[in-house]
Parts: C-alpha cells; structure tokens; sequence
C-alpha cells in the first residue's frame, strides 16, 4: 500500500526532487518498520497460540 501511494504522489509530483525526496523516505519508511514488526508479531501471535492451546 505505501509502494502504491508513494508511487502516485511520484506521478502527481512533477518536480524531480520532490519525486526523489518521497521515495528515498517512502524507502526508509517502509523497509526499516515493516520487517522488525512482521518477525515479532508473528513470534508473538504463536506464543499466544501456545499458551493457549497449552491451556486447554
């Protein structure tokens, strides 16, 4: 989704700086949260799944 909009507002933009500016944030934006977030997301919803099928 972020790649998408960045992609349009590049299109929007006519100005090449501004299209450069825009997509080296929309690069550091998207690469730096993402990946850190989906690992411990994922390892926490399968603890929580452990806990709970360990529960039962």
């Amino acid at each position: 989704m972020k790649n998408y909009e960045t992609y349009n507002d590049s299109l929007l933009s006519p100005e090449p700086i501004q299209e450069k500016e825009t997509e080296s944030d929309s690069e550091t934006d998207y690469d730096n949260p993402d990946p850190p977030e989906e690992e411990p997301e994922t390892d926490l919803t399968t603890m929580l799944f452990k806990q709970i099928l360990s529960s039962f």
